[in-house]
């Protein structure tokens, strides 16, 4: 759901912002003043993954090195160079103009700054729809990536960045809509707008039991909506103790099932054959708070739509795995099918489209008296669903076919 940015708190000394609903106006925001719109959302908020999609357009600048920030994450209210100047952090968008339109990231780490462009010759009057987010599994503090699209549903791809971030990971308070950038040259003004600032925040997806072998597995997969599909998965032995030291022993697999194509993690790169490494390793949450928890993080900010099932085994004693389908729409994962035990639910048999088995259908009304007998040869995924109260979410199960009989 998009921001309302009349909830921010504007400050505009000069009058060069005009703040809407949905959208942020600057006209001729120069490089001499303190202008910004921001939120506090309290303490630490951004503490871990985000994705944040937002619309900016740029038509205008004067002089060279005129700047903006069409969105930032701080610990620190002022503005952007105020915040690098007393040593604070900052993770952002930053438009540029030099001469030529840029567009890309900036961290500010302790005052330190690093930058990267996904675009170095962006055409003023043009909307691009960003994809500006942030995955804590790659690298030791994290990476900060930001994708440039021409087209309102993000597939057409004009440029992309990404920054390594660095010293340590970052939990962040602020988020803004707009900063300018002051170093108190006022000639150096930038005109445009950013809008539809959506940060992706959705219902958190979770199973446990699932289709296992001598052992159980709960999958948990955060964020719908977001182009990071968080696994977390919990590993126990048959007395229900957790495992611990156990990463290596760990697999993560991304089966397409479209094709059943699964991802080369060496390239990211879906293959039928010739893989260099068919699967992720996952690690370790904390073995000493949190023993048993193991997790690793898939980006399908790149994928085609469509159904993806994700796998996470175990090869120690006892083998275990667990299964989930996720949906993909427009980059971003929507919709869940995981493992989960089958008490109190309720057959659906609307699976995944590739999975679909007409012959498993419930039984029409003239059959509700026939007997279900099992027939435990092959197993089938069917659909279920599981219902609280009003609210309801869909779950995948693994068992065995089961045939009517009169």
């Amino acid at each position: 759901m998009a921001q309302d940015f009349t909830a921010y708190t504007e400050v505009d000394p000069n009058a060069h912002i005009t703040v809407t609903a949905s959208r942020i106006d600057v006209a001729t925001l120069g490089r001499n003043e303190d202008a910004y719109v921001y939120k506090d959302y309290g303490s630490a908020y951004f503490n871990a993954n985000f994705t944040h999609e937002l619309e900016l357009q740029f038509c205008a600048a004067a002089a060279t090195v005129a700047a903006a920030f069409p969105c930032a994450l701080t610990n620190i209210v002022g503005g952007i160079k105020g915040i690098e100047t007393a040593s604070g952090d900052h993770q952002s968008i930053l438009v540029f103009y030099d001469g030529a339109l840029k567009i890309g990231l900036k961290e500010s780490d302790g005052g330190t700054a690093y930058s990267s462009y996904a675009l170095t010759s962006a055409a003023f009057g043009t909307i691009y729809y960003a994809r500006f987010y942030r995955d804590e599994a790659v690298g030791t503090y994290g990476t900060l990536y930001l994708y440039l699209y021409t087209d309102a549903a993000r597939t057409v791809l004009a440029g992309s960045t990404s920054i390594t971030l660095h010293t340590s990971k970052k939990d962040f308070r602020y988020l803004y809509g707009v900063s300018a950038y002051n170093t108190s040259l006022a000639s150096n003004t930038i005109t445009g707008w950013v809008q539809n600032l959506d940060l992706g925040n959705s219902a958190i997806y979770a199973g446990s039991g699932g289709f296992v072998m001598g052992g159980s597995a709960r999958v948990r997969f955060a964020g719908p909506n977001s182009c990071i599909c968080p696994i977390q998965w919990y590993l126990s032995d048959n007395a229900g103790a957790p495992i611990t030291g156990a990463a290596a022993l760990t697999t993560a697999k991304v089966l397409r099932v479209d094709d059943g194509a699964i991802m080369d993690c060496h390239d990211d790169t879906f293959k039928t054959a010739g893989w260099l490494s068919a699967g992720y390793a996952m690690s370790e949450v904390d073995p000493l708070n949190l023993p048993g928890f193991y997790e690793e993080s898939v980006d399908v900010g790149s994928f085609a739509d469509g159904w993806y099932l994700l796998t996470a085994s175990y090869s120690g004693t006892p083998l275990q795995t667990g299964p989930a389908h996720i949906y993909v729409k427009d980059g971003k994962f929507t919709d869940a099918l995981l493992g989960i035990k089958a008490s109190q639910a309720s057959l659906d048999t609307h699976g995944p489209p590739a999975r679909r088995c007409k012959r498993h259908s419930p039984p029409s009304t003239t059959q509700h008296r026939r007997q279900l007998r099992p027939y435990p040869l092959t197993p089938r995924l069917i659909r279920i669903t599981l219902r609280r109260g009003r609210q309801s979410s869909i779950v995948l199960m693994r068992l065995y076919r089961a045939v009517w009989r009169g």
